[in-house]
């Protein structure tokens, strides 16, 4: 009798709890970075009719879990560049 009790009480709780979950209806456009990319160049890939500076710092803003990354050792092949090639990289802003 209790465990008929207490799995009325979840499944009412689970219920209301499905009901005000969003859906996704659109995927953010990303890309994996190419060899030696740099936010630059995927600027220029990406958003091209945009002016350099611009293109740049939006993609920067939009990605931050790769442009505040640390950055790699001095003499690495990565040296000076934050952008990985397993990177997620982002090409437009997020949702509202």
């Amino acid at each position: 009798m209790t465990l008929e009790y207490i799995s009325v009480i979840f499944k009412d709780l689970i219920t209301k709890h499905e009901s005000c979950m969003a859906t996704l209806n659109e995927t953010r456009q990303s890309i994996f970075p190419e060899g030696q990319d740099t936010w630059e160049s995927i600027a220029l890939r990406a958003l091209p009719d945009m002016d350099r500076e611009e293109a740049v710092g939006l993609l920067q803003s939009w990605n931050l879990h790769a442009f505040m990354r640390p950055a790699a050792a001095k003499g690495s092949i990565r040296a000076g560049n934050t952008i990985l090639p397993s990177d997620i990289i982002f090409i437009a802003p997020p949702q509202a």
